[in-house]
């Protein structure tokens, strides 16, 4: 039975009780860093097969479905990342059925996506896409493939983050952008109904999650890893778009002063199910 009894950001042992636990499964919460993370799961619990087709058409996540909702909420969150680098060259790590590789390309870029699927890939193959086989510690690319980097609800997929963020600098250009979006440990439903929520449960997202991330502890992980946090959620004015004239800087700006305001108050009252987080290759000395 696998056995994690360290935080994987901060790498403390956590040697207290469980702060949860819902058979078969124990999680810890790490107090130093404010994380929350499986510490123990029985052997073969999660395989390859989990994300197979059922993963992508059944249950509430239907991943088939709204299509272009899915394309169009990728092209504003790819728009967030480009104010910060100039590169064109696009990974989207967990590809699923191609809707940020679409996205990509309507954006002109050169989109390319990874994912332990055979479905997910076959379905992106279809569209025209490149879209390869790899793992979050071993992604099939050389050194400084990529200008922006999106992984979309990725992250908390692996015990071993720190790793996979390893990699993915590796695989980074100078200056390339990160884009981050993973569930929000203090969403309200997790955090005062933890034991009817999905996040832990064994039949539900607990059992492929291993570790869900405070901004906080998101933010030291990639400080950490070699980047710089650029931006802690979608509500940023675009001087790209602006440039397009009069109109697009007062769109820009409306739309900056609404998802601001939104933002704020969702933090707030624990409203926010994700967080997002924008971050840019550190090229320290």
């Amino acid at each position: 039975m696998p056995n994690w009894s360290a935080c994987p950001v901060c790498e403390v042992v956590i040697d207290g009780d469980p702060w949860l636990t819902m058979d078969p499964l124990t999680w810890h919460r790490c107090g130093a860093c404010d994380l929350v993370f499986k510490s123990k799961e029985p052997d073969g619990f999660l395989t390859d097969e989990h994300y197979e087709e059922d993963y992508f058409t059944g249950g509430s996540r239907q991943y088939d479905k709204r299509r272009e909702h899915r394309i169009g909420k990728a092209q504003r969150q790819l728009d967030c990342g480009r104010e910060f680098t100039t590169g064109d060259r696009l990974l989207d790590i967990g590809c699923s059925l191609g809707y940020a590789l679409e996205a990509g390309r309507r954006l002109g870029l050169e989109p390319v996506g990874v994912d332990l699927s055979e479905t997910a890939r076959r379905a992106c193959i279809e569209q025209g896409f490149t879209a390869v086989d790899g793992r979050l510690d071993a992604l099939p690319f050389p050194d400084q493939s990529f200008d922006l980097v999106l992984m979309k609800h990725v992250l908390e997929h692996t015990p071993d983050p720190k790793g996979a963020l390893h990699e993915i600098k590796r695989v980074c250009s100078d200056q390339a952008c990160l884009i981050i979006a993973v569930p929000n440990l203090h969403y309200f439903k997790g955090r005062f109904a933890r034991l009817k929520h999905r996040y832990y449960n064994p039949r539900h997202a607990g059992r492929e999650h291993y570790v869900y991330f405070s901004r906080s502890a998101l933010t030291k992980i990639l400080e950490e890893s070699g980047f710089t946090v650029r931006a802690h959620s979608k509500a940023l004015f675009k001087k790209r778009r602006a440039r397009d004239g009069l109109a697009a800087i007062i769109k820009e700006g409306l739309w900056f002063a609404v998802m601001s305001a939104w933002q704020a108050l969702a933090s707030g009252l624990s409203l926010r199910r994700e967080l997002f987080v924008i971050a840019q290759l550190r090229n320290d000395p």
